[in-house]
């Protein structure tokens, strides 16, 4: 029927596998999202990702402590949503900030209306 007001509470999941994805002029771009469920800004990542019909490597946090290690190993914080991204052509980086990571996932995955 209808939805609930607590479907935002719901993980979203499409996506998944090994994060590889094919950009449109030929090279790949990984990626892998350090999260956890029930972040209300991980909820605004997952939706983009959803929409924009993207493979992402999840990295819970909370469920996995290797993740939550590496994450601090990587950033010196325990802050997510967290992206992390590399290019066929081997540039890579770390992406903390909900509404700078869909930027960049908008930037890099947009297709033409």
């Amino acid at each position: 029927m209808g939805e609930s007001v607590f479907d935002f509470l719901k993980p979203r999941r499409s996506g998944g596998g090994d994060g590889a994805n094919l950009l449109a002029n030929g090279s790949t771009l990984t990626l892998a999202l350090y999260e956890y469920e029930t972040c209300m800004f991980c909820q605004r990542v997952f939706s983009a990702i959803d929409r924009l019909k993207i493979q992402v490597e999840y990295r819970n946090v909370h469920q996995d402590g290797k993740w939550s290690a590496d994450l601090r190993a990587k950033t010196g914080m325990s802050q997510v949503p967290c992206l992390a991204w590399q290019r066929s052509d081997g540039t890579a980086g770390l992406m903390h900030e909900s509404l700078d990571i869909i930027a960049f996932l908008e930037r890099e995955f947009r297709t033409a209306a």
